[in-house]
């Protein structure tokens, strides 16, 4: 699966000019281990939580102390992260769904069913949305999950990044083996779609340095 920051979509967007002269910057991310972080959450409250391959989990009380947690039985990669109703909510991209009120103990909260791989998590209009390479899905939980009737797939593209954005989902995906296929497409409900025209990869600022 090729892998592509969404960061590059905000920065696409909202951003160069904003980037424009500014020089200085400071990384004040988790350290290790050395995986690649895929997303990361705040609880509005000064706490967060970064997620990344091979199941990594940090969390931080600021955005200075990071520290590594080890959540038991995760496997595979966790591909996004939310703060959503006083917790935290993880996806990983083996469709399973963990959920913790502190970002350090992790619960099994549910899985996505006949759906192996979460692409993304999001909340939109208090509700949470999980993309996975074919389908859409919600809940108001993260325990029951449901399947949104959508106009999003056709065949062969496959969802690789999914975000909250001025209260629209946007989603990156593509055709498999087939990298200047990519598209954005946007939606505010999850199941009506529409694609951006013009775009393409020449927009990416940041893209993942290991396709997958």
């Amino acid at each position: 699966m090729i892998k592509i920051g969404i960061v590059s979509l905000v920065f696409c967007l909202i951003s160069a000019a904003l980037l424009r002269g500014q020089s200085d910057w400071v990384y004040v991310g988790p350290t290790a281990p050395p995986e690649q972080i895929n997303a990361i959450a705040t609880n509005g409250e000064g706490a967060y939580v970064a997620v990344g391959d091979n199941g990594v989990v940090h969390w931080a009380k600021n955005i200075d102390t990071w520290q590594f947690v080890q959540v038991r039985n995760l496997r595979g990669n966790v591909t996004g992260v939310v703060y959503y109703k006083g917790g935290w909510v993880l996806g990983t991209d083996r469709g399973e769904i963990r959920w913790s009120s502190d970002g350090v103990d992790w619960t099994v909260q549910g899985n996505s069913g006949s759906v192996t791989a979460f692409a993304g998590i999001q909340v939109l209009d208090d509700t949470l949305f999980a993309l996975s390479a074919w389908r859409v899905l919600r809940s108001e939980d993260g325990l029951v999950w449901e399947s949104v009737e959508s106009d999003f797939f056709e065949a062969g593209y496959q969802v690789t990044d999914a975000r909250e954005f001025d209260g629209r989902l946007f989603v990156l995906s593509y055709k498999e083996g087939d990298a200047e296929s990519l598209r954005l497409s946007h939606s505010s409900d999850g199941s009506r779609w529409s694609h951006v025209t013009g775009f393409s990869t020449s927009c990416l600022l940041y893209t993942s340095p290991s396709p997958r």
